[in-house]
């Protein structure tokens, strides 16, 4: 699937985000100018960046990759 960087703008906090595969990766936290937070349960708190972003709605953001990649994208910190 294609992805463009999104507007942080446009990612709200406290929406759902689900893996392309469709597994819960947990709730936005904060938003920077191309990443934003996950708040995931029982783990620590990571970045992702705003380019894997597929869809957003009203309350869920989807990433376009799937649970097994998610190495591949997350950070520890924007600047990471």
């Amino acid at each position: 699937m294609k992805t463009t960087e999104m507007d942080p703008d446009n990612i709200r906090p406290w929406s759902a985000v689900y893996t392309q595969d469709g597994h819960y990766l947990g709730q936005v936290g904060e938003t920077e100018e191309r990443f934003f937070q996950v708040r995931a349960p029982m783990q620590p708190v990571y970045w992702l960046p705003l380019r894997a972003v597929a869809q957003v709605t009203d309350d869920q953001v989807s990433v376009a990759f799937y649970l097994d990649q998610l190495i591949e994208y997350r950070r520890l910190s924007p600047a990471a």
